[in-house]
């Protein structure tokens, strides 16, 4: 049953939990979870230097940047008609990428796994998430390899520990990783900038716009895009306190309107 999205159209709950307002034992809450989870072996790694710098046991983080990469399980199935969607599409978490948003190490990726899949993969979408079903092999793989659980449980360490998520799209990669994520602990680049009743615009485009930069040039690195989010992020606070809420708004504005000129295309190089 999915945590955070249930769809009454897909699923039924076939279990309803009642405690009564008064009762003398509630509902106990788990332990938190110990580090030594962020410290788990991977499955497999045959490189000579992790691609990243693991969290230190005393270290303090109150902001990460994350991003993640998706393949498609299945795709969706709809009536011979196409009036009605019979199977929604299925996803899979295929890599995840955090970096450290405050702190000496700021920028610096604390997470960037791979994850091994359990079920056939019917589209890597290899142009956008820049994975290949190699990628995601033991037996081939030249990455940091890990499981599902290990990688979604890191997620919930951290989020236990009250860090704040900063990230492009954030609502829909935590509703495929069926994750719930508090509100406050999540701060949303698409939502920052953008206009209500507008389009939802791009983090390539938005990075372009405001950072005077590049990204996915060639296909999504999602270290590179976590980087990228808090930035934007950065430059959106720093405005916001110097400038004010109403300059920001001339800013969405403006930035509206060039993409409309450009077609929401970036010009060549």
């Amino acid at each position: 049953m999915a945590a955070i999205d249930l769809d009454l159209d897909w699923m039924l709950p076939c279990l309803v939990l009642y405690e009564h307002v008064d009762a003398a034992c509630p509902v106990p809450v788990p332990p938190p979870l110990p580090f030594s989870l962020i410290q788990q072996k991977p499955l497999i790694f045959r490189g000579s230097a992790l691609p990243f710098e693991p969290l230190a046991e005393d270290e303090v983080l109150q902001l990460a940047g994350i991003d993640t990469e998706f393949v498609l399980i299945s795709p969706e199935k709809v009536e011979a008609t196409g009036s009605r969607v019979i199977r929604p599409a299925q996803w899979a978490l295929a890599r995840l990428s955090c970096v450290r948003g405050d702190g000496d190490k700021q920028d610096v990726p604390f997470i960037d796994e791979y994850i091994a899949q359990e079920e056939p993969i019917a589209d890597c979408l290899t142009a956008v998430s820049g994975i290949s079903k190699s990628d995601l092999e033991v037996a081939h793989s030249k990455h940091y390899l890990v499981t599902a659980k290990s990688a979604l449980l890191k997620l919930l360490w951290l989020v236990e520990r009250g860090v704040k998520f900063v990230g492009h799209g954030l609502a829909k990669d935590f509703r495929v990783i069926n994750m719930m994520v508090p509100p406050d602990q999540v701060i949303d680049t698409s939502k920052l900038f953008h206009l209500e009743k507008r389009r939802v615009v791009s983090l390539q485009f938005l990075v372009w716009f405001y950072l005077e930069e590049r990204i996915q040039e060639s296909c999504h690195d999602s270290v590179d895009d976590a980087r990228a989010a808090l930035k934007l992020f950065r430059w959106y606070d720093a405005h916001k306190q110097e400038h004010g809420v109403h300059s920001l708004e001339q800013q969405l504005e403006r930035m509206y309107e060039k993409g409309e000129e450009l077609q929401w295309t970036l010009p060549a190089l």
